[in-house]
């Protein structure tokens, strides 16, 4: 159920409870379906956090070995694909390439 749905549901259901306002069953509803309601400080912070694990992530990443032209071992060190992909690690499984 889309939270369009489940606002319409709460509002209809609020007719009903003459006691309680359109905006404590919206939330209720919302709630009880697993959305969370964040303040832009709160989005701002978990956001914060993530770019944290990901700066860490991706500072810690050593660098790419590989074979050369003479087909000897060799190392670059990492660039803005392997930051990337470090922090596309982070999203654990989904669409972790």
């Amino acid at each position: 159920m889309s939270a369009r749905d489940l606002i319409n549901a709460a509002c209809a259901k609020a007719n009903a409870w003459r006691d309680r306002t359109y905006a404590t069953a919206v939330l209720d509803e919302l709630s009880a379906a697993g959305y969370a309601i964040l303040s832009p400080d709160e989005v701002r912070g978990i956001r914060d956090e993530a770019l944290e694990e990901a700066i860490k992530i991706a500072s810690r990443h050593p660098g790419t070995k590989f074979t050369n032209s003479r087909g000897h071992l060799d190392w670059r060190p990492a660039d803005n694909h392997d930051a990337a992909a470090a922090i596309r690690s982070l999203k654990g499984g989904r669409d972790a390439q």
